[in-house]
């Protein structure tokens, strides 16, 4: 939910109601500031949790000593909030923004500790001058800022970063995008998963607040797909609690047919599944066959090769990215999030972090260089930035069971490799519950299976194998014209 911005240091006139207005697709439904002598806050809100004026942010406590503004989901703020109550603290709203304010009030810096969810957070403390900015252990929810002269300016894009042109941009490579330390905008920094950020007394000072880390599991393999199924079971409850409609991105395969066979159990409403593809690739007759047996709808959206032409430039605004596996995943998840945001869907679940978690990916792919730790702390450069960027371009909030949280997390990490091999324990734990077939179903590769690639090499010209460098120096140069010249994306035709 929402987008979060802000500035401590020289005010420029307006500069921070350009940041909001370049985030608002991230929150259509209000936006608020808060403006003191040190310190500016901009949000703008998609509403998700109480979405009555009590919800809106920035969000002050009771005498106003602090503010925030907040992106994302507490789904342990429930707990947390009968904890505040029994000492005697008092809400004035349902959300989960307001307890974040009153835990940070009585734990101060180790109130991160106590969040269970998705976030990106600033908090200005008035009494000790203090700016407090912290994203989530895994780095689901975006955090941009810069430092120069003097002044910190922060972000949920870096976009809201870059309002003079024209922007220096780093060298870029095609390998950068999926594992850089940094961004592609020279001065623009991002924060990294599980960082918090104080600025204090004139002094920026980070730490990791959290570092990844495998569990002990139960010795024996019937304790432990038993106890696997009641995380993955008690996560996905976590992530059905909202006030506004579900849905799921569905391909009918093992991950998203597990997350929805639970989420159809457990959600009071019509749960409705989204899949792409083209007329000649794509994963629908699966699609509509398990959702069918699971008792949902499921909506095919076909997309022709116009589509997937027209949205690349879009898409590499939103996504501030032009490697092609992160480009063509995007287009995937834009036209997704299109069709829920059309049937005011506002909240899907996604599988995403299934195969890092349980060894989906086979030898032609990072088994071989990389551990699943090593997997899940990449993501954010990826897969869970592009699902973030291109699903809150039409205001669609994505929640991820299998990753954001920790004790689920924790465990699947600290599985033993042969376990993990080819998915085995999470097939165990989806054969309780769907069809064999569905259990054994290999992965389909994402965007791949929708025929984005294909579609782009044929426009080109290309032909097949070998051609994502191709690709990569085509969408770069939009990217260039975007990010580097100015050009408004919605002029530029590939």
């Amino acid at each position: 939910m929402c987008s979060i911005c802000g500035i401590v240091g020289h005010h420029e006139q307006g500069a921070l109601e350009k940041m909001m207005d370049s985030l608002a697709h991230r929150g259509p439904d209000d936006k608020g500031s808060f403006v003191s002598d040190d310190v500016e806050l901009g949000h703008n809100r998609l509403s998700i949790i109480d979405t009555s004026s009590n919800g809106r942010q920035p969000m002050s406590n009771e005498n106003g000593s602090l503010w925030i503004t907040f992106n994302g989901e507490i789904y342990n703020f429930v707990e947390l909030r009968r904890e505040l109550e029994k000492s005697g603290r008092k809400f004035r709203s349902q959300t989960d923004t307001e307890v974040i304010l009153s835990l940070y009030e009585s734990e101060g810096l180790d109130f991160l500790h106590k969040l269970e969810g998705m976030f990106a957070l600033g908090i200005y403390d008035q009494n000790n001058d203090r700016l407090v900015l912290a994203r989530d252990r895994v780095g689901i929810k975006p955090l941009y800022y810069s430092t120069s002269g003097g002044t910190l300016r922060f972000a949920s894009e870096a976009k809201a970063l870059l309002l003079k042109q024209p922007t220096e941009l780093s060298d870029l490579s095609l390998d950068d995008f999926f594992g850089r330390d940094g961004t592609a905008f020279i001065g623009v920094e991002e924060l990294s998963p599980g960082e918090l950020l104080v600025v204090e007394g004139g002094q920026l000072r980070k730490r990791q607040y959290y570092e990844l880390r495998e569990n002990a599991v139960p010795e024996t393999q019937a304790d432990i797909i038993n106890h696997l199924a009641c995380l993955i079971e008690s996560s996905v409850v976590q992530r059905l609690v909202s006030d506004r409609s579900i849905g799921i991105y569905f391909s009918g395969g093992l991950d998203s047919s597990l997350l929805a066979s639970i989420a159809k159990t457990h959600y009071g409403n019509s749960l409705i599944g989204y899949c792409v593809g083209t007329s000649e690739i794509n994963e629908f007759e699966q699609a509509r066959k398990t959702g069918n047996n699971l008792g949902f709808e499921v909506v095919t959206i076909e997309l022709s090769p116009s589509d997937i032409v027209y949205a690349i430039p879009k898409v590499i605004f939103h996504l501030e990215d032009c490697d092609p596996r992160n480009v063509e995943f995007g287009v995937m998840h834009y036209f997704l999030s299109l069709e829920a945001a059309k049937r005011d869907v506002r909240v899907v679940l996604s599988g995403e972090g299934a195969d890092e978690l349980f060894g989906g990916y086979d030898n032609r792919y990072d088994k071989e260089r990389f551990t699943p730790k090593e997997l899940v702390a990449r993501m954010h450069y990826n897969h869970l930035k592009t699902q973030d960027r291109c699903s809150m371009a039409n205001a669609v909030e994505v929640r991820v069971p299998f990753l954001d949280d920790t004790r689920l997390l924790e465990f699947a990490l600290g599985l033993p490799p042969e376990l993990r091999e080819d998915k085995f324990v999470l097939r165990e734990v989806a054969r309780r519950d769907l069809a064999p077939e569905v259990a054994q179903r290999r992965k389909g590769y994402g965007h791949v299976r929708s025929g984005i690639p294909q579609i782009m090499n044929a426009y080109f010209g290309f032909e097949s194998g070998g051609t994502l460098q191709k690709r990569f120096d085509v969408y770069k140069r939009v990217f260039e014209r975007i990010f580097q010249n100015g050009e408004d994306y919605r002029s530029i035709s590939l």
